[in-house]
């Protein structure tokens, strides 16, 4: 099968010998995307990229590797407006939900309520711009891995 540009990273990942092509392809995307965000295109100076981190924050995991990758100008500005844009979100969310009193049941089912506070908390928790980037492109390789293997008997000889 001729070579496109969405199959020379997979043949990239089989050709290197590594243990594995999957893990190979993983710790490339995650390295391609801190780079993306933190590295010599300086995509956060970018205001689209900007927004987006600002809007999908980082998971602990991410937090920790973006300050060891180095940039510190980089980590400090985005740290700035993703904490400027949280802030107002949390003072929306104080400002619509007035938590209600909690009364004491002694009999029967405590009575269900939503609050905003800790839903949101937990939205932010799950949300990470790094992960969600590498899960969306690691899905695209995973639908390309499968066209090949079964489009391309050189690779499956290659993989087996």
């Amino acid at each position: 099968m001729k070579e496109k540009i969405y199959t020379i990273p997979l043949n990239d990942a089989v050709n290197a010998q590594d243990e594995c092509p999957f893990c190979f392809i993983e710790r490339k995307l995650e390295r391609d995307t801190l780079d993306f965000v933190l590295g010599n295109s300086s995509s956060y100076m970018e205001s689209d990229v900007r927004e987006d981190t600002d809007k999908a924050g980082f998971c602990r995991t991410h937090f920790q590797k973006m300050f060891d990758y180095g940039n510190t100008l980089g980590n400090a500005w985005i740290l700035k407006t993703h904490y400027e844009r949280k802030q107002k979100e949390l003072q929306a969310i104080f400002k619509v939900h007035a938590p209600a009193k909690a009364g004491f049941k002694l009999f029967g089912k405590q009575p269900e309520t939503t609050n905003g506070i800790v839903d949101w908390i937990k939205k932010e928790k799950t949300s990470c711009y790094i992960c969600d980037k590498f899960n969306a492109t690691y899905d695209r390789y995973m639908d390309t891995f499968f066209y090949m293997y079964t489009g391309d008997p050189d690779f499956r000889k290659r993989i087996l």
